[in-house]
């Protein structure tokens, strides 16, 4: 890692450590640091973040932290900030917590845990300092089609095109009436919960905020009840079943409203990609798998799409 030797100067207890690349996230480029035995995780906060949302992700690991939930620490540099700046770059240092991710088969679990964050974030006290609307399913249909508007010299604009047409057409019946927010997660998927012998942890927290209920647990039911592709309908009810088991009563039960949100959410996420398989600036990209980035992001897309249709048939 090239920034090792600078970023030692605001985390001393880093001189020296050993650097291997997490690969993975889709948005924070991640290392893991070993030093004398010690681990520690590097984050580059993407840009698409204001450098101050690690105060917010401070703030909210030591309130999850009191309530009892078992969290990460973000390590505070020598003086005492929450990220340290180089070369225009925001970076945090946050504890090392091993674990694994969940499989399909612990969505009960995974459940009945944000179930549980959400409740511990009601009386959150913090006003975020960087503020993201994660699930703005008008904003990213308009951003799709200023993309397809855009961008109509791509090589890629006769199947972004067509995927927009059908993904504007399969989303309509879905779209959100409810505009109550809470303080949520913003990303619950499988690879942001942590599990370990010691318990389940939520990571990457950029993304919390104000955000809807309705977002919030359609992304989680999409993650977990897609296998390769398929629907799991039997995963989409425990994970149900696990969040209803540990609601508040400040928060709605996931029942018949459920259906609607993961269909809303795959087709979001199809239009997210869909716009950047044009615009090639948001989402990360596997370069040994694609020629470019918007030939990944198309692929994304796809997926998400016949995704959504084998719901549909299960569900409607």
């Amino acid at each position: 890692m090239k920034y090792i030797e600078s970023l030692s100067k605001f985390y001393p207890f880093l001189q020296g450590s050993e650097c291997r690349k997490l690969t993975g996230g889709l948005i924070n480029s991640t290392w893991l640091a070993e030093n004398d035995g010690t681990k520690y995780v590097i984050q580059l906060v993407s840009p698409i973040f204001k450098p101050q949302v690690s105060n917010d992700v401070m703030r909210i690991t030591s309130h999850l932290a009191s309530k009892g939930l078992r969290c990460f620490k973000v390590i505070p540099e020598k003086g005492g900030n929450s990220y340290c700046m180089l070369d225009g770059h925001s970076f945090r240092v946050i504890e090392f917590l091993d674990g694994s991710f969940p499989t399909e088969k612990m969505a009960f679990e995974c459940g009945e845990h944000l179930a549980r964050f959400h409740g511990a974030l009601v009386d959150f006290p913090h006003n975020f300092e960087n503020i993201r609307v994660i699930h703005d399913t008008y904003r990213h249909l308009e951003n799709m089609h200023l993309a397809v508007e855009t961008h109509k010299d791509h090589k890629l604009y006769p199947e972004a095109r067509e995927m927009a047409e059908l993904i504007k057409q399969e989303i309509l019946p879905f779209m959100p009436t409810d505009d109550t927010k809470y303080v949520l997660h913003g990303d619950p998927k499988p690879e942001n919960f942590l599990v370990s012998d010691a318990g389940i942890t939520l990571i990457d927290l950029d993304t919390c905020g104000h955000h809807d209920f309705d977002g919030e647990c359609g992304d989680a039911l999409r993650a977990f009840s897609n296998s390769n592709g398929k629907f799991d309908v039997a995963a989409f009810g425990r994970f149900i079943s696990g969040y209803n088991s540990a609601r508040t009563p400040n928060f709605p039960v996931l029942d018949l409203n459920a259906p609607f949100s993961i269909m809303r959410i795959t087709l979001e996420l199809a239009s997210r990609f869909c716009a950047d398989s044009l615009n090639e600036s948001y989402f990360g990209w596997d370069e040994n798998s694609f020629p470019t980035r918007g030939h990944h992001n198309l692929a994304r897309c796809k997926d998400q799409f016949n995704f959504a249709m084998e719901v549909k048939s299960t569900l409607f």
